[in-house]
């Protein structure tokens, strides 16, 4: 068979026509002149936007932050705040932020829900509020050339109001945590653990009774067996605290090995 006639010339006009790209060297020019047309539009929209804020602080301190107006203003931030706030405990990002501003909290409770979520975030943002509003009073608050819009700033503040907020909350909540602590004394393995926040019971008491067991497996186990539970249900709590599979052999070991130390201290 033969290749190269006139059958073949068609086929590769073709495939030179199909294949031929159909954007020139100048449109990568085109692409970054538009991407700068864009980033000047959108500094040019900011401005404008601050400029606008600018134009509602001057009316609210006219009225000296308060009134309707006021009002209206704090609604609408504590909405925004409220939103963004719950968003970022549901994901864990307020604790992000909290340590750039270097105001670390620790790791997030892997036991709180929605409803701590909304009780935080509006106790965070009434902070906020109170603070803005202060800080605006005294002249020390957002500045139209400082970058960022009302809202922006306004959620920074709340960042910044978080940290004393959570950790009167959690505060409180430790508080109740080790008052079912000592209520859960007597009480059966099947009443103790009914939920996330009597796991966290129950961590907290082997934090507070064990510290001298020589690690966090020999911990739980010797605590999970004095509460009245199970080898299989020991392995799976050992299991689920250190992220690696414990098997019921092992809880038997760390359990022989812990008698065998408390025999040898009673010599």
């Amino acid at each position: 068979m033969q290749y190269g006639g006139k059958r073949d010339d068609g086929i590769r006009r073709r495939a030179d026509r199909d294949f031929t790209p159909t954007t020139s060297p100048d449109d990568g020019e085109s692409v970054a002149l538009a991407a700068e047309d864009a980033a000047h539009q959108a500094e040019a929209e900011s401005r404008e936007r601050r400029r606008n804020d600018q134009k509602l602080l001057d009316h609210l301190a006219a009225a000296n932050f308060s009134g309707p107006s006021w009002e209206h203003v704090a609604t609408q931030l504590a909405s925004y705040g409220v939103t963004v706030m719950k968003a970022w405990m549901g994901s864990g990002e307020i604790f992000a932020r909290c340590r750039e501003k270097g105001r670390a909290l620790g790791p997030m409770p892997n036991w709180w829900g929605r409803d701590d979520h909304v009780d935080l975030a509006n106790d965070t943002v009434t902070s906020a509020l109170r603070t803005f509003k202060a800080n605006q009073m005294a002249g020390q608050g957002w500045a139209v050339d400082g970058g960022a819009n009302l809202n922006t700033y306004f959620i920074g503040t709340c960042i910044l109001a978080f940290p004393n907020v959570y950790r009167a909350w959690l505060k409180e909540h430790n508080t109740k945590a080790a008052e079912r602590r000592e209520a859960a004394v007597g009480r059966t393995p099947d009443t103790i653990i009914q939920s996330p926040e009597d796991m966290w019971l129950l961590r907290s008491t082997i934090d507070e009774a064990i510290r001298n067991l020589p690690d966090r497996r020999t911990q739980i186990a010797v605590v999970a067996s004095a509460f009245g539970y199970k080898l299989d249900e020991i392995a799976e709590l050992i299991s689920a605290e250190v992220g690696s599979k414990v098997t019921v052999g092992m809880v038997k070991q760390l359990l022989h090995r812990h008698r065998k130390r408390q025999g040898g201290a009673g010599k």
